[in-house]
């Protein structure tokens, strides 16, 4: 053993005098850059932006990229390289909104990127809208919700947990400046759904259709709930059924006629069509009767006067007229938008009808919107040229918009950042012009 040991320092001796040094094994060596951070996060487009990438591992001259969904990548041009861990770069202006991927490619091809919302390029506020401004967070991330906004307080009713439908209802009140105060847990539904239809008509919250998990259309019952003088729903009760089962149909109250616009039947129907209940005066609806259909299969709705519009799950955007009698006419599907959004919420807000977010791209490289779009409403009911809003705090899709005197509200949804399910955000009339600016830039990128 001894023998051994003195072996062993024998020869540790030896190669110490022969100069060798027993290195330890090499690091290895990056695969590529890494992006760790884009400074600020969020710009304008309505002029050039300097941004700065922080991260490891970059070679000169590089090339930066921005990337949404399956849409061509709009290449930088100008990039420069500060050292192997820092780049500052310009974000041209009119970059389209959106939240982007950002890329960083060294000469050898090797690259690394952030996630799906490192730098998202907005549309700030203008002389008819302020820029959005996030408030209070939604109770627990939720889905599938239904929401209504009725004197001066939001409700969120029902949804899914972790795709199971809820019982839940919730109301906020909306405060002098459009900030929403906390959500307080109101009565529950008698019956869990999501994908579900509510309405207020009167002093009656209503709530239609919808399901027992996502992708499972099953209710088919109307349930309603009274509002008190303090904004707060009393007990909900069953009123009726509607004809058969509706999941994620549109909906809406114009004057005492409920019109329920296509929706899912079954898993495998996704045919359509138009039905209307008068609601007598003790709130109870009446029989439901077929009316003039939608061309497409409308999930969302909004109206004006006697003007009623439906974006469909195509992004088109149809419009009909009630008569007098409560029937409706044919629908007639109105310009395109600028963006398509599909999946995304519409509004009548300050005389215009607008429409917010939704999803781009083909699976699996879709991605959700942060475009807003308005048309003026003309008296007959028809659209002038659909401009552009500014853009939405939060990407989102599958969302609900809502309104309220002089706000508007995007409630959860799915969205490219965290915690999109849960996030709010709000607009209302254009700031003063001397206010305007400051006000904006803090909103959005505080």
């Amino acid at each position: 053993m001894y023998r051994y040991v003195l072996l062993a320092l024998v020869l540790c001796l030896a190669v110490a005098g022969a100069g060798v040094v027993l290195a330890r094994p090499p690091t290895p060596a990056l695969a590529g850059p890494v992006v760790f951070e884009v400074t600020p996060s969020r710009v304008y487009n309505t002029t050039a932006s300097e941004v700065t990438i922080k991260g490891v591992g970059f070679v000169a001259p590089p090339v930066v990229t921005l990337r949404l969904g399956d849409l061509s990548p709009i290449v930088l041009s100008q990039v420069t390289f500060v050292d192997y861990s820092t780049l500052t770069v310009t974000v041209p202006a009119e970059t389209p909104e959106g939240a982007y991927v950002v890329s960083v490619y060294n000469p050898d091809g090797a690259s690394g990127q952030t996630g799906p919302a490192g730098l998202t390029v907005v549309r700030p506020g203008d002389r008819r809208m302020r820029g959005w401004a996030a408030t209070t967070l939604l109770p627990g991330g939720r889905s599938g919700f239904a929401a209504v906004a009725t004197a001066g307080n939001v409700y969120v009713i029902g949804g899914f947990l972790s795709g199971t439908a809820d019982r839940g209802v919730f109301r906020a009140t909306i405060g002098p400046d459009g900030q929403l105060g906390p959500w307080q847990s109101m009565s529950q539904l008698t019956t869990a759904r999501g994908g579900s239809v509510a309405v207020v008509s009167g002093e009656y919250l209503y709530v239609a259709g919808g399901a027992v998990a996502v992708g499972i259309p099953t209710e088919r019952g109307i349930e309603r709930a009274r509002i008190g003088a303090d904004g707060a729903p009393g007990p909900w009760e069953v009123i009726g059924e509607l004809p058969g089962v509706r999941y994620r149909a549109a909906g809406i109250v114009v004057g005492d006629c409920f019109f329920i616009m296509d929706g899912i039947t079954t898993s495998l129907d996704t045919s359509g069509d138009t039905i209307r209940a008068r609601i007598a005066p003790d709130g109870t609806p009446g029989p439901w009767v077929p009316v003039a259909p939608t061309r497409g299969r409308s999930t969302s709705a909004a109206s004006a006067g006697s003007a009623i519009y439906v974006l469909n799950d195509d992004g088109t955007i149809e419009r009909t007229r009630m008569n007098p009698d409560g029937s409706l006419e044919a629908w007639i599907t109105v310009d395109p938008t600028r963006v398509n959004h599909r999946g995304g919420a519409l509004a009548v807000f300050q005389g215009s009808l607008v429409v917010l977010g939704g999803a781009g791209g083909t699976f699996p490289n879709t991605y959700s919107l942060t475009s807003v779009e308005r048309a003026d409403i003309r008296s007959d009911g028809s659209l002038g040229p659909w401009t552009p809003a500014p853009s939405l705090l939060m990407s989102r899709s599958d969302f609900p918009a809502v309104t309220w005197d002089q706000w508007i509200y995007a409630l959860g949804g799915t969205g490219t950042t965290f915690p999109s399910d849960q996030a709010v955000e709000f607009s209302g009339p254009a700031l003063p012009p001397r206010l305007y600016m400051p006000l904006v830039a803090r909103d959005w990128l505080s």
